[in-house]
This record gives structure tokens, sequence and C-alpha cells, in this order.
């Protein structure tokens, strides 16, 4: 319940442990969107011989997802690890089921005839994990009392080849003798071919659930569901302005949510305007990760004073796109004008976009040329969302410069 009498500490404190800036979400009371994601596993989840696999780009919040299943789903039953540097088949197997405890009563007979009661776990029934066949995880994974969800996090990380091969041999056998129990496999990738090997001869056992970057519906339900728990007002122009920012990644929202609440309460006020946005831009760019930061150097260095890498960079981020978030180089230059103020030709920024494109400048951007006609996109959209933000924080993007190109026509997307 929100605070009845508004304490700014209090609030503060709050923030910062409902705002998960740094780490997945674990709890599913200030979980929201991604109803249809959840539906889906659960449905999976009740048939016979059907294995999940969840997967997209990274920072979407797959982790999330799979770590409230088992509150929002009501399923008890989840064993969930996440694969480390050097796992193998056996090793994750290992720790899944240690996770598995049940009971034993056993009778002792002496001169006093009792029962004791101890327990055992799945995996103390491996006798060598480093050498453990399929068909006995399937063995001991079929033989466990209750329906449970088996969640591997992280599965793009498992690099031995042999492993992954084991894991499709697992789920066939599950599928072939219509097991009961589900396993999810969860990862970054773009389809699922990068995920599973062998992956045709499992097809109709897995229902395939990719999670795209959040709507900007689903975002505003993250940043009300914090801001209305504790107690914090706000405007709608607020609310669309940070969860267009966010470029559809919950991550993102956490970070800009948290600190653009910090800096209201810093002025001791239960109200979040536009300066607050604007105000905390500085502290939220340093938030982002590490990579990023290094990313954007190596896009805009340049021994030229008037280069123009970064400007195209942030022009490129405010650009209407399509559906896939590909634009043409002409519809920067409506952009560019608002930004510069004064008109700019193709020509003086053409060459920028295809050397943005190189590995010199890490890649920045993708192009493809069809019939003649070629778009760009950024290759890592939590780039774009660093670029916006890190232009508010050095005031290089104003708030009206922002709406003059959200108002610009969308010719992309007709």
């Amino acid at each position: 319940m929100p605070v009845k009498k508004f304490d700014v500490d209090q609030a503060r404190f709050r923030a910062k442990r409902i705002f998960h800036s740094g780490t997945p979400l674990t709890e599913g009371e200030f979980f929201a969107g991604r109803i249809d994601e959840l539906q889906r596993i659960l449905k999976a989840h009740a048939m016979k011989g059907v294995h999940i696999v969840v997967y997209g780009q990274r920072g979407v919040g797959k982790t999330s997802l799979c770590n409230i299943l088992h509150e929002k789903l009501k399923i008890q039953d989840v064993a969930k690890t996440t694969v480390e540097s050097g796992d193998t088949f056996g090793s994750i197997w290992m720790r899944l089921l240690s996770k598995i405890v049940f009971q034993n009563v056993e009778t002792i007979v002496g001169f006093r005839h009792r029962e004791e009661e101890t327990q055992s776990r799945i995996s103390d029934f491996i006798p060598d994990p480093s050498n453990v066949s399929v068909t006995t995880i399937a063995d001991l994974i079929s033989a466990s009392p209750v329906k449970e969800l088996f969640i591997i996090d992280e599965y793009d990380r498992l690099r031995d080849e042999h492993s992954r091969q084991k894991f499709t041999d697992l789920i066939k056998i599950l599928a072939d003798r219509g097991s009961t129990q589900t396993i999810c496999l969860v990862g970054v990738a773009d389809d699922i071919q990068q995920l599973i090997q062998d992956h045709p001869s499992i097809e109709r056992s897995l229902v395939q659930i990719m999670v795209d970057p959040m709507t900007k519906f689903e975002l505003k339900q993250v940043l009300t569901l914090r801001w209305d728990y504790l107690g914090m007002t706000y405007t709608k122009p607020v609310l669309e302005i940070v969860t267009s920012f966010c470029q559809g990644y919950p991550h993102i929202a956490h970070v800009i949510g948290l600190h653009v609440t910090l800096q209201a309460l810093s002025k001791d006020n239960d109200h979040i305007d536009m300066d607050d946005v604007f105000q905390s831009m500085s502290d939220a760019a340093l938030a982002f990760q590490q990579s990023l930061h290094s990313a954007y150097e190596c896009a805009v260095a340049s021994p030229q004073l008037n280069a123009k890498f970064a400007r195209t960079l942030l022009v490129a981020a405010l650009v209407h796109t399509d559906e896939l978030g590909y634009f043409r180089a002409s519809d920067l230059l409506q952009v560019y004008k608002i930004i510069e103020g004064a008109e700019v030709k193709l020509q003086s920024f053409n060459r920028h976009l295809g050397e943005l494109c190189s590995e010199k400048r890490n890649q920045s951007l993708v192009s493809k040329t069809v019939a003649g006609n070629t778009r760009y996109a950024f290759a890592n959209p939590m780039l774009k969302a660093f670029v916006i933000v890190r232009a508010c924080a050095r005031e290089e993007l104003t708030y009206k410069q922002w709406v003059e190109c959200q108002l610009l026509p969308d010719n992309n997307n007709k």
C-alpha cells in the first residue's frame, strides 16, 4: 500500500527497492506486462510431452519473466538454474535436481520400534555428473513425485556442443514418453536455431516464445505501477517521454524511472514534472552499462572537431522507423533541421551513415539494400536509447526538439 502521509525518505528507500535497475525482477507484485507470454507458458506447462523455448534480445525481460512464474502462474514446483561458464549437461542437471527434495520414512526395527523421517534429493542418484547419460536424467525427471517446470536460464552461454545435443535428445525422449515434466530453455537469440541443435527433430514438441521489446502500454504499466505505489503524481507528457526513451526495454525503464523519481524526491516533491526528467538524465546516463558507453565512444570518435558522427547518430535515434527499426537516409533531413536549426543536405551526412555500419565504428548501425534502396537500423536498440539519454544530459536535445521530432510525418509505416 502507498504511504498514507507522503514521506520523502521512505519513498526514496522504496524507490531503490522497486526499481530494479541492475538486476532482474523477482517480486511478482511489481511485474507488469507480458500477459500473453505468461499464459502461453502456463498452457504449455499443462500439456504432456510439450517443452518451452523462451528467446529474444538481451535486456527485454526474459529472466524477470521466468523469475515470477511460480507466483504469477501459481506454479509452485519450479526448479531454476542459470548456465555458468564451463557448465555441462551433467553439471546443470545436478543443480536442478538438487532442488527437488522428497521425504523418506524408514522403519527402525529394534528394542523400541519407531519410524524415522529423512530427506533425499534426486541429484543423489546421479553417480557421475561428468558422464551422466540422457536416459538417466530422463528417468530421474520422470520419477519426480510432482509436475516440475525446469528452467535453464542463459542457455545461450552453454558452449559445449555435446551438452547441447544432449538437451535436444532429452527433450525428444521426454516428448516421446509423454512426460508430464516440462523443460524451459531461456536464452539470447534472434531465432530458435541459434539455441537448439537438431531443432527440426523436436519442433513438434516445442512451444517457441519470442520475447519482443515491450510496447509503450506495457512500459507505462512498469512505471505507473511503481509511481502509484510510492504515492507520486506525474503528467501524461512525462509518462510519454520516459516510455519513448526506453525503446521497449524494461531494464531501461527501471534505470530512467529510478533517477527521474529520485530527482523529484531530491526537491522534497511528490510530483514528477518535465524538469525532473531532463535534470535526471546525467545520472541516468551514468547508470547505463559500461559496454554502451564504450560502444558510443567507438562510434563517434574522430580527430576532427566538426565531425558529424555524434550528431548523425543522435538524429538517427530520433527518426521515425518501420516496424523492424529501419529508416532511410532521406528520413534524417527533417530531424537534422530540427536539431541543427537549419537545412542540411543529404551529402553532408550520407558518408557518416555508411561508416557507422563499419567495423571501425563498432557496426553501430546495420544496413540492407532492397531494389537499390538502402535502409539503416541500430544494431543494438539499447545504444539508441543511450544516445537519446546522453544527448538530454548534455543539453544537446531539448523537450521542444523531441516533441517536434515526434510530430514529424511517419513515412515509414504508411
